[in-house]
């Protein structure tokens, strides 16, 4: 297998001597793709966060995600939480909770390099993925539109989700101004989440060796995450929740709600923003019961 970046592409590329594109065994990849990881996977910072990161030690999700996970793991402590689509790291935060308030480790995942600075510059307890996650089976580029917290890949975006980026970066709108919201094209490096986790040296404070399971992982990447979601490999990691953003596109949710459920997750509840999944292998390893169904949307 051969690795190298190309931005010729705003789908993620990927090279292979392989002649049907299935993903070849990964301890064939785990050097290389650990050696360019090292790069774009920055550890934890040492030593007091920003002050605004403990002043928001309350419920920052802005659909109450993190008040639902917590609830339904119990006020659990010392988890460990993807947040794919960080934006700062502070705002609408899905994570910024658990680590300040239950002890939580973290692997941010931020396509946008000017809120890779912002997130550094609060000097969290998290790992930051200066990248984004494959929409295919290996790593590779694509293209990313500048549009603050409404940026995404160019490929994934609908004509909807353009519109409203477009829209945001012209107004100047308090979420999408700024070096982040230039409207600019750049060319983003990406990897599947699993291969981030087990090549990536993704550490939990503890010391433990590579994280395999991911207690919650929040999914917002405005458009792209059903294909996120088909070139993660749920056999070599677990997770608990997964809270999936739609945004009301009904082919993107009907596809979502396949792929999870093929992968062994129960849709626990639905809204017009964002479904919540649970992974019935997490649950049933603990002895748990998997969290009741509730409706709120189609």
């Amino acid at each position: 297998v051969q690795l190298r970046w190309s931005a010729s592409g705003s789908r993620c590329a990927q090279h292979s001597s392989a002649s049907n594109g299935a993903a070849a065994p990964t301890a064939g990849i785990g050097s290389a793709l650990g050696s360019m990881l090292s790069v774009d996977l920055i550890p934890p910072r040492v030593g007091a966060p920003d002050p605004r990161v403990e002043k928001m030690s309350g419920r920052t999700s802005q659909h109450k995600q993190d008040a639902w996970v917590d609830s339904t793991l119990k006020l659990m402590r010392n988890g460990f939480v993807v947040e794919s689509g960080a934006y700062n790291g502070l705002h609408y935060s899905n994570s910024l909770f658990f680590e300040v308030a239950r002890g939580w480790d973290c692997l941010l995942v931020e396509a946008n390099p000017a809120l890779q600075a912002d997130i550094l510059a609060l000097n969290r307890r998290c790992t930051l993925l200066r990248g984004g996650l494959s929409t295919t089976t290996r790593p590779g580029t694509f293209n990313f539109t500048m549009a603050g917290a409404l940026g995404g890949i160019v490929d994934a975006m609908g004509a909807k989700e353009r519109a409203h980026a477009a829209g945001a970066v012209r107004q100047q709108r308090a979420f999408a101004r700024g070096a982040a919201g230039t409207g600019a094209t750049v060319v983003v490096r990406c990897y599947p989440l699993h291969e981030v986790l087990l090549h990536g040296g993704v550490r939990r404070a503890d010391g433990a060796g590579a994280v395999t399971t991911v207690d919650y992982w929040s999914l917002d990447t405005e458009g792209s995450e059903p294909d996120i979601l088909n070139a993660t490999d749920f056999g070599v990691i677990e997770v608990g929740l997964l809270t999936v953003e739609h945004n009301g596109r009904d082919v993107a949710r009907r596809r979502i709600r396949h792929i999870l459920e093929a992968a062994g997750f129960v849709r626990a509840r639905a809204t017009l923003q964002d479904d919540f999944y649970a992974g019935r292998r997490y649950f049933a390893a603990r002895g748990w019961t998997l969290p009741g169904s509730r409706t709120l949307g189609r």
